[in-house]
């Protein structure tokens, strides 16, 4: 089984020649796992208390985010509850804890990332 890279190479290089400056790319991370996270928990939330049109709306803005970040995967992921959610797919709360456990992946991918520790 071929296992894909956490983040997309291709994306990380296209953020770094909109700006080669490592604090952008800080900032970028930064701005991603203060979201990320919180937003994985709305979905749980949601699910769990059966308010799909949340648990869309929470999906929907991680697939964003994770896409113009290089975590295709996370995207993925989101983009399938998104489109299920929308079908009227029972969907578990099983489903919201694997995006919630891709995305801490990622977030720990994208801290090692970073140019100096978070402070």
């Amino acid at each position: 089984m071929v296992q894909r890279a956490m983040l997309d190479p291709g994306v990380w290089a296209s953020l770094l020649a909109l700006d080669d400056d490592p604090a952008f790319l800080d900032e970028l991370i930064d701005l991603f796992v203060d979201d990320a996270l919180p937003r994985a928990e709305r979905v749980r939330a949601a699910l769990a208390t059966g308010d799909l049109r949340a648990a869309q709306s929470a999906a929907h803005s991680i697939r964003g985010t994770a896409a113009n970040i290089g975590a295709s995967e996370v995207a993925a992921m989101a983009t399938d509850l998104e489109h299920d959610l929308d079908a009227g797919v029972p969907v578990s709360t099983e489903r919201g804890d694997q995006l919630h456990e891709a995305l801490q992946r990622v977030v720990t991918a994208l801290q090692a990332k970073r140019s100096r520790p978070r402070s």
